[in-house]
């Protein structure tokens, strides 16, 4: 698998560190199940969904740069890796991503509660995923 280096930096992550972005990612999906207000349940799930990512690309040894849409970047590649097998649900995570910046650069958007508990279904799928994946590989 290639990791494009205009995107992405070599870096050995130690294993606490991962388990760290997954802790982080738990918490985030943590605060979203416990809310009731759909646009905190949006902001912590789609948190806990890029610290998901994030922690499997840090598995394979990389970090992502914070370049403009890096965020789609983290994504599609956390999708790549594990062989787009799961390609509805990371699907569904660029429209939140989209939403999401709507949201914050046009102006706003209103997120309903059915979102919400969509976006709380697939933070935890996502969440278990890499879980399992990085559990497995060490």
């Amino acid at each position: 698998m290639k990791f494009e280096e205009k995107h992405f930096k070599r870096f050995d992550f130690t294993n606490k560190e991962i388990r760290l972005f997954l802790e982080n990612s738990r918490r985030d999906l943590d605060i979203a199940k416990n809310n009731k207000t759909p646009e905190v349940i949006f902001r912590f799930g789609y948190d806990s969904i890029l610290k998901s990512c994030i922690a499997l690309i840090a598995f394979c040894g990389f970090k992502a740069k914070s370049v403009p849409g890096h965020h789609i970047i983290i994504i599609s590649k956390a999708s790549e890796i594990l062989n787009h097998e799961y390609a509805e649900i990371f699907y569904f995570c660029n429209n939140i991503r989209r939403k999401r910046n709507f949201d914050l650069y046009a102006g706003g958007s209103f997120f309903s509660v059915q979102e919400a508990k969509n976006l709380i279904e697939i933070s935890e799928k996502i969440y278990t995923i890499v879980k399992n994946y990085v559990q497995k590989g060490r």
